[in-house]
């Protein structure tokens, strides 16, 4: 990912460059950094360049800018970087966005940053949870409820202690005994 990231961050910034915008390196970095956040990133890079330029070039330039920048993001941060991100991960684009926005809500850029590995996490607990569930594992010590069903309902006891053995004198030398828990009682 940081191989796009810094190619979209060098074009952009020749994009800058060739219009003559101030703070090229500014908008190269801020917009390598923010690659890293799927979707969102490339909002925010975008808008801090538009506004660099239309601040120091005028209109015409941050129009240009803004459309070097829409090129450059989507062909190479929203389908490349999407599809590499989502087929590595395992994980559908539009799960990948969703998880992006819920992180990005619940806890800011670094909840967006984090999203799609959190994501994929919980998504293979879940899964290897539900294995284990269908093959019909041995249920865990924490599965109260598995513990509970296989005792009766009740809480889990103590197993049976099994009966003693009666000694009887044998009748052929060399063997043991042969008493059963029912002959012992």
């Amino acid at each position: 990912m940081t191989s796009s990231s810094l190619v979209t961050a060098v074009l952009i910034g020749i994009g800058a460059a060739v219009l003559d915008v101030p703070l090229v390196m500014a908008i190269a970095l801020v917009t390598f950094v923010t690659s890293y956040i799927p979707y969102l990133g490339a909002i925010f890079s975008a808008a801090f360049a538009v506004l660099i330029a239309l601040g120091a070039q005028g209109t015409t330039e941050a129009l240009i800018l803004l459309v070097i920048i829409l090129v450059v993001q989507n062909v190479v941060q929203t389908l490349v970087l999407t599809k590499l991100t989502s087929d590595r991960l395992r994980l559908h684009p539009i799960v990948n966005l969703g998880s992006t926005i819920v992180g990005a809500a619940v806890a800011g850029l670094l909840g967006a940053t984090l999203s799609a590995p959190v994501t994929v996490i919980v998504l293979d607990v879940l899964k290897h949870r539900r294995e284990g569930l269908a093959t019909g594992a041995a249920p865990r010590a924490s599965d109260g409820a598995a513990r509970l069903t296989e005792a009766g309902g009740g809480p889990p006891s103590a197993p049976a202690p099994t009966p003693a053995r009666t000694s009887a004198p044998s009748s052929t030398p060399g063997s043991t005994p042969s008493s059963t828990p029912e002959e012992s009682a």
